[in-house]
């Protein structure tokens, strides 16, 4: 099969990009790698690794210090009750305006995947009459492939990513049905097999204000938004890498992975102490913890390693997710295996999720771990 960085030149946002470095390809962040390193070869060794110890320690009557490595906190009523049934009343009013986005693949494990993508690839390839050689004509997925690297300007580009998150879905799976991949999968909780995943939307701009105007209340610094054209003196800015709402119904959860950013926030529209939804807890097996959903409550952790050797820095460059593309120096770090996480099944009723991606910038020295970097946590 042609190397798909033949594909580069053809759209905006390569297929190289997509394929190999998108920062939202979220199940691919944990697939086992040989030169990945030496907690993954543990769990290839079938030692599932586990953080030894909770850190579950309550540092106010709001925040609660769950765990330090990897760092999980909890921030209850972030949210006002009020505030989160305006913002629930706004979700469900407008739902159906609401933009789907496709930056996340969260059907890796659907059973109606691959025949639905087929079935595309197969009207697209009929409409173009081009004969194909038999050894790419052996299912639709090759001979797309081969139709893109030989006559691209015939292929729409949204065609062209549906087939790079074909191809990367696919690939997914297979690895996910290694001894690695099930092992990984085996520390699930509920022995779910998470074919069926909730609805993931593009956060519209006054909700994103609103939630990004929580993030100095809790960490130092400011966000790429709020306070922008005040001086940071605390030497660190966080920017908002993207930001979604989630909307799981009955039977659907997320696939485990590991965030492609420094920092997550989940805020919680749910309560699975009312009757807004049974399950639906945000779990991390390597560290034995369930989070339920609360409403008003925020979920915070990190998902990079601070002060790593193989972190490097790269230039920040235009992104789909509508930030400004500003020429700032910005930190690569290396994937916390340990912040390995999913969001459990839904039992019953609905789970509804604010997710915000943050990445710290310093400026100068950084901190000696991320726990420095919380406010919540400074008396």
């Amino acid at each position: 099969m042609p190397h798909l960085t033949l594909f580069a030149p053809i759209t905006r946002y390569t297929v190289t990009w997509l394929l190999l470095s998108s920062p939202f390809s979220h199940c691919f962040s944990i697939l086992p790698h040989p030169s990945l390193p030496p907690r993954w070869r543990a769990i290839n060794n079938r030692d599932r690794i586990r953080a030894t110890t909770s850190d579950d320690v309550t540092i106010s009557n709001n925040v609660k210090l769950l765990h330090k490595n990897p760092l999980i906190l909890t921030i209850d009523n972030i949210l006002s009750p009020t505030k989160v049934t305006e913002i629930r009343n706004f979700i469900q009013s407008s739902k159906s305006n609401l933009s789907p986005t496709h930056d996340y693949q969260e059907d890796v494990f659907s059973a109606s995947a691959t025949q639905k993508e087929d079935i595309h690839f197969t009207q697209v390839i009929n409409q173009l009459e081009k004969s194909i050689p038999g050894e790419f004509a052996t299912d639709p997925l090759s001979s797309f492939v081969w139709i893109v690297t030989n006559h691209p300007n015939l292929v729409d580009e949204d065609d062209i990513i549906k087939l790079a998150n074909a191809i990367q879905r696919r690939e997914a799976l297979k690895k996910w049905k290694t001894e690695v991949g099930e092992a990984l999968l085996g520390l699930s909780s509920d022995e779910m097999k998470f074919e069926k995943a909730g609805q993931r939307f593009i956060m519209p701009s006054e909700l994103r204000s609103e939630f990004e105007a929580l993030i100095p209340l809790f960490l130092q610094g400011s966000s790429n938004s709020v306070k922008k054209a005040q001086k940071d003196t605390a030497g660190l800015s966080w920017k908002v890498k993207d930001a979604t709402l989630v909307v799981y119904g009955e039977e659907e959860s997320q696939v485990p992975h590991v965030d492609p950013c420094d920092a997550t926030l989940l805020l919680y529209l749910s309560d699975a102490e009312s009757d807004d939804c049974v399950g639906g807890d945000t779990c991390f097996p390597l560290s034995d913890m369930r989070v339920p959903p609360k409403r008003g409550r925020g979920l915070l952790f990190f998902s990079s390693l601070l002060n790593c050797d193989e972190a490097s820095t790269t230039l920040d460059e235009d992104s789909p997710t509508g930030d400004s593309g500003e020429e700032k120096q910005q930190t690569q770090r290396e994937r916390d295996i340990l912040s390995i996480h999913h969001g459990g099944r839904v039992e019953k009723g609905e789970k509804i999720v604010a997710q915000i991606m943050l990445d710290a910038c310093f400026e100068g020295e950084t901190r000696d771990s991320w726990l420095d970097t919380l406010l919540c946590l400074q008396e």
